[in-house]
């Protein structure tokens, strides 16, 4: 009984592999052309993936949340540059759905304050991360 009760945690096991999943192959597509920081376009993919409510579930969202987060940690400036020249219901869906799940705040703000006050971000800064700029790691 326990070899049927194995092979079925198995089979379940792989018929739930994320690369079979339409979700996890858009998410896959996007993260992979957003890790190059010089393409706006490939930015604008992200964020439209993030707004268009075709990814649903927790673990998908966690993953494009992911995507999001890595994206900003390691391109900051293009990241909020193409995220501020985003409409505003683009931006309120990724910043509420799809942004500071996989992070911790205070490490995703520790980024941010670099960024509070530039020239070209700093007002967006403020205004849309705002809690993330006083978050402080716990004692």
């Amino acid at each position: 009984m326990s070899t049927y009760l194995l092979f079925f945690l198995f089979a379940g096991a792989v018929a739930d592999e994320p690369t079979s999943d339409p979700q996890y192959e858009a998410i896959s597509k996007v993260s992979d052309k957003s890790a190059n920081c010089a393409s706006p376009d490939a930015l604008d993919k992200l964020f439209q993936l993030s707004s268009s409510g075709l990814i649903t579930g927790v673990d998908p969202q966690e993953w494009l949340s992911g995507v999001n987060e890595d994206t900003f940690l390691n391109c900051p400036q293009a990241f909020l540059v193409a995220l501020s020249k985003q409409p505003a219901a683009t931006q309120y869906h990724l910043l509420n759905q799809y942004f500071g799940i996989q992070h911790a705040p205070w490490h995703l703000g520790a980024e941010l304050r670099k960024w509070q006050n530039d020239v070209e971000v700093g007002a967006f800064v403020r205004a849309q991360f705002a809690a993330y700029l006083v978050a402080e790691e716990p004692q």
